[in-house]
């Protein structure tokens, strides 16, 4: 499983990875000498990154969804990330887990930390323990990103 999902990101990275080249400009000179000069990067330069750089929050935001709505699935993938013990956490406090990732799909990026930190907040409000509420989050923030 793990061996997969190195392949799928490393493939991923190199094909969606930008080739920067530096941009040179030839100046010939009177003197029949030959001068290179680099030219800034102008902010129209990263227009083509746009599709690229948006990519991964559709991907976070579609394992979200996918989270939200599929309770046996997260399960599932918390029990083969964290074991049975937390499986079994994860589904006494689904509620507040889906209640804590809605919220999540309004931003505009997704980062790994801000599953961890609103799943974490939000069980340990629903009345867990600090430890629960770590291995809860650390599990939710690890399934999200394997859901896919």
């Amino acid at each position: 499983m793990q061996s997969k999902k190195l392949l799928v990101t490393s493939l991923l990275v190199f094909l969606l990875s930008p080739v920067v080249t530096p941009t040179v400009q030839t100046v010939k000179a009177s003197t029949d000498t030959t001068t290179a000069v680099t030219v800034p990067v102008k902010e129209s330069d990263y227009n083509s990154l746009k599709e690229q750089r948006s990519i991964w929050t559709k991907i976070a935001k579609a394992a979200l969804k996918k989270a939200i709505q599929n309770r046996s699935a997260v399960i599932n993938a918390v029990r083969s990330v964290s074991g049975r013990t937390v499986a079994n956490q994860v589904d006494r406090y689904y509620g507040a887990i889906v209640n804590a990732l809605k919220p999540l799909l309004e931003w505009s990026e997704v980062p790994a930390q801000a599953v961890y930190d609103a799943v974490y907040r939000s069980v340990r409000s629903a009345g867990a323990s600090n430890s629960v509420a770590t291995n809860i989050a650390l599990a939710i923030r690890e399934a999200v990103s394997w859901i896919l």
